[in-house]
């Protein structure tokens, strides 16, 4: 999380730069406007992109040596599982209070997350 908040971060300061070369300073509708996408693109290549091309390994991941990859998949397998992952987190994050604690319940009682039955 704390590497999608410095592509966030930056993504908003190269957005703010290239408004000001263009002469356009008005920054809050320009926010309202860009921070939104840059939040989803940062999301989908930090959860996603990143994951899928370095063999299930995030950012995090990377400096304990794990993967979120639970066994081998086909290359059809891979995509809907990456997908249902990113579903999962997204709803983890929109969706906090009661999609926490059906994630937690059902982790309780099957020791897997849905997305990894597929």
């Amino acid at each position: 999380m704390i590497l999608m908040g410095i592509v966030v971060s930056v993504g908003s300061m190269v957005v703010r730069c290239i408004t000001l070369v263009i002469g356009f300073d008005d920054f809050s509708s320009v926010n309202d406007m860009w921070l939104p996408l840059i939040n989803t693109g940062a999301f989908l290549a930090i959860e996603g992109a990143v994951p899928w091309l370095s063999g299930g390994q995030t950012p995090g991941g990377w400096f304990v040596r794990m993967t979120c990859e639970t066994c081998k998949r086909a290359p059809l397998r891979r995509f809907a599982f990456y997908l249902a992952r990113l579903a999962t987190i997204a709803c983890m994050l929109w969706y906090f209070p009661p999609i926490a604690l059906v994630l937690l319940v059902f982790y309780a009682f099957k020791k897997k997350m849905p997305h990894d039955y597929i």
